[in-house]
């Protein structure tokens, strides 16, 4: 009874290891919004002096243009 269950349980595994191995949607989604757009994004920092300077384009980034960011969220959602 223990080898059957285990059998099961290998089995269930092998099968999702495989649809997540073979599965590639997202990352071809990721590729056509990454490509699709020339949106600068600020670096993140490698120097604890930097994070302000950070903060500041963040926050800029971010408030800069919702609309657009949300109409090419919406296009990539259509599509």
């Amino acid at each position: 009874m223990k080898l059957i269950s285990l059998l099961i349980a290998v089995v269930i595994v092998g099968f999702l290891l495989k649809n997540q191995l073979t599965s590639n949607s997202s990352s071809a989604e990721h590729e056509r919004i990454s490509e699709g757009g020339s949106v600068e994004v600020p670096d993140v920092p490698s120097a604890p002096e930097e994070v302000q300077n950070f903060e500041k384009d963040i926050n800029t980034f971010i408030l800069d243009n919702p609309g657009q960011r949300m109409k090419e969220a919406e296009e990539s959602l259509d599509r």
